[in-house]
């Protein structure tokens, strides 16, 4: 046999050798195909460092935090519908020196006139309702008829001065009552002329009433 041939039939083997080891690796790494590679240890003075490697490495999946949407935000201004009211309303007008003077000067003008009328009832419905609550009706209605209805002529003669607080007597006791006018007034009596001073109550509202001691 020649060097030649010699050649040929050592690379013969040397190809059969390496399909031997390829087949060997095959077979050792199981139905699912994968290949276990050992792990290279190399032991340097004392100190062992480990290699390694790991074949198909699957992250594991990460969970999401959930996300709220925010509604939506109108950018629409937002409209007021403002609706005009028109009140009325009655407000009665501040008295005055003038309206009260007016007032008085009316109203003893028709006292005079329910006196010359012997009207009892217009007399005792215009006399202060403290005076009649605190002496009674009956006894007001007795001085009304016995005193007042004797009077004669009876008129304003000076100012209206005012208002004050007087304490007034009655049956019931004594009873304290504001916005008081005093004005200086004439008259006659069994034929004969007085002059005296006489209350008069102007209230809130305007209505005059006549003060007295019903006895």
């Amino acid at each position: 046999m020649d060097r030649t041939r010699v050649g040929q039939l050592v690379m013969a083997a040397g190809a059969l050798l390496a399909v031997v080891g390829v087949l060997g690796m095959v077979l050792a790494s199981g139905d699912d195909g994968d290949v276990d590679i050992a792990a290279d240890t190399t032991t340097s003075a004392g100190v062992t460092s480990t290699t390694s490697t790991t074949a198909d490495t699957t992250d594991a999946p990460t969970s999401a935090s959930p996300t709220t949407t925010p509604a939506p935000t109108s950018t629409a201004a937002a409209t007021t519908s403002t609706t005009s009211t028109t009140t009325t309303s009655t407000t009665i007008a501040p008295t005055t020196t003038l309206s009260i003077e007016s007032a008085v000067s009316t109203f003893v003008q028709q006292f005079s006139l329910d006196i010359a009328n012997g009207d009892t009832a217009a007399l005792l419905a215009t006399l202060n309702p403290a005076v009649v609550l605190g002496s009674g009706e009956q006894l007001c209605r007795d001085f009304v008829e016995r005193e007042i209805l004797a009077l004669g002529e009876y008129q304003l003669v000076g100012e209206i001065t005012g208002p004050v607080s007087k304490p007034i007597e009655t049956v019931a006791g004594t009873v304290t009552i504001d916005n008081i006018y005093e004005t200086a007034v004439s008259f006659t009596f069994s034929g004969a002329s007085f002059d005296s001073r006489a209350d008069f109550v102007v209230d809130s509202d305007g209505r005059v009433s006549w003060l007295a001691v019903c006895r």
